[in-house]
Order: structure tokens, then sequence, then C-alpha cells
């Protein structure tokens, strides 16, 4: 956008492509971060981190990796869409990702195949195998199932995979499924995800601003707080609502930014605090309507 040359910026601050350099890490963010880590070095099997939409899972999942990737202890692999329609197919992806070779038809040679080799790195290569898995909530409870399986991999009573999934609330509840052979109970530690404090945001907001090669950042005291009350300390919806307010202050010749650009901000993208969260390619949940589209009738009391 033409904003950067407006504000001296060498980058975009606010850009809604994920980058681990724009990373805000707040005392939650970090906490959940190292938990993860403990799990995968301890061997713990499941770690689980979830949240609302915005709150920085996705972001928190790539951190991970790259820390992970860039040891030589361990082979680690993501899967970032894993909403496969069944678990052979997930098995056979996970497979793949591994580099492991050739896959077979039947699930249960493809599950030894899989097995020797894990035995093959944990043991010969003294590797630690490690999944991490994004949107956990694409996922169906019979994919839960599969990790459950992987996660009984066993030699010498250690086990042979570690995995991290990070996905929205609901993944508790598909874990807790008994079609998910009750996968919650092999949580070794969980994080919850909640939107920032005041204090969070507007450390996040001069981070950002700092990265992109800004000292000081526009924001007057004012519009910082009325962004806090629209994006109510969602992350995305703090980085949407900035980027447009930087935007429209271009628009409007301005290099500070105060309340009444917030506001424009906001009625340009005509946005309600959840849409705000949501990414293009998500949707908000359907309103149940009775036949013909008609919503539905409320039964009368008695």
């Amino acid at each position: 956008m033409a904003y950067t040359k407006h504000f001296k910026l060498k980058e975009q601050p606010f850009s809604s492509n994920p980058d681990p350099r724009f990373f805000y890490l707040t005392d939650q963010h970090k906490t959940a971060i190292d938990k993860s880590m403990f799990v995968a070095d301890q061997k713990l099997g499941l770690g689980l981190t979830y949240g609302s939409p915005g709150t920085g899972k996705t972001s928190m999942s790539r951190i991970l990796y790259q820390k992970f990737a860039d040891s030589q202890d361990f082979k680690t692999v993501m899967l970032a869409d894993p909403g496969y329609k069944t678990d052979n197919r997930m098995l056979r992806a996970i497979i793949h990702e591994f580099d492991v070779g050739k896959t077979q038809k039947a699930m249960d040679d493809s599950l030894l195949i899989f097995q020797k080799f894990l035995e093959k790195t944990v043991y010969k290569e003294g590797k630690t195998c490690l999944l991490i898995v994004d949107h956990g909530e694409r996922m169906k409870e019979e994919l839960y199932a599969l990790l459950s399986d992987l996660l009984e991999l066993r030699k010498d009573d250690e086990r042979l995979l570690q995995v991290l999934v990070f996905g929205r609330h609901d993944v508790r509840d598909k874990l807790a499924d008994p079609r998910s052979k009750n996968l919650d109970i092999k949580v070794a530690s969980s994080s919850s995800l909640e939107p920032m404090s005041f204090n969070d945001m507007v450390s996040q907001i001069s981070f950002r601003f700092s990265v992109a090669g800004l000292s000081d950042q526009p924001f007057t005291d004012e519009a910082l707080k009325e962004l806090f009350i629209k994006s109510k300390g969602v992350p995305r919806a703090v980085n949407r609502l900035a980027d447009k307010a930087l935007y429209e202050a271009l628009m409007a010749d301005k290099t500070v930014i105060d309340r009444d650009i917030i506001h424009r901000a906001e009625q340009v993208l005509g946005l309600t605090p959840l849409n705000i969260v949501l990414q293009d390619n998500e949707t908000l949940p359907k309103k149940k309507t009775g036949k013909r589209g008609r919503p539905p009738v409320k039964p009368k009391r008695a």
C-alpha cells in the first residue's frame, strides 16, 4: 500500500500474511510456547493450544515449527490444513510429509511402515519425531482417532511420535468425543489463548511499527482506546483495523491517527466485531431457518 511511503515505513506493519517477525508475544503466548516445547522435549505425547479466531494460534504454530525444524534433534512436519476426508488419507499425508517413502493402500500396512520409520529415526538417528497440526477444528473425530492410535506407537514404553495441535475452542469437544478414542485423556499440557489486554495491544502496535521501521507509532491515546473497544483486544482484529486506519489517514493526508479515523476505518470495512476477526476464507455460522428459508417458528407455550 502507498501508506508505507506516507508514514516513512519500510514495509506494512499490519499485513494479514503470517510473519513471525511481526508476531508480538504476550505473556500468554510465551507460556503456551514454553508448554508446547516442554511436551515435545520431554516426549510427553500430546500438547494442545486452543482459542478464539484471531488470537495467534497459526502464528504460534509456525514459530514452533521453525524452532523445531532448525533443530538437529528433531524431525518435524506440519499439517496446515488437516481437513482430510478419511483417516487413511491423513495417515498417507503424514507419511509423505515425513518423507518416509511409499505408502500402502491398506491402512494397517501403512501404519506398520510408519512405525518402522519412527523406530529408526528415534533409536538409530537419535531424533524426536514431531507432528504439528494447525486448524485442528477442521478435523473430524475419525482423524483424531488416528492421532490417538499414532500416540500409542511405542518401543520400550517410549512414545515414538509427539503431537502439537492448534485449534479453536471446539477442538476440546472433539478430543473428548468417544469417536476420537477419548484423546482428551492423552493431553499432557494445554493452553488457552484469550484476547489481549489494553496494555498488550498498545505494546503490540508499537512493536509492529518498530519492526516496520517507525520508532514512534502514530495513534493518539483516544484512537488506541477506540481501537481496543472495536477490536475487543483480538490481535487479528487489531491488525485489520489498524491497517485500514493507516490507509484512511493517507486518504485524509494525515500523519497522526485520531479517533475519527478509527471510526472511518470501521465504517469503510463495514465490519462487526466478529466479522473483523474472520479471515477472507472464513464465514460466519449460518442462522437456522425453517422451510423455504424462513426463520424457525418458536413453539408456543402451553
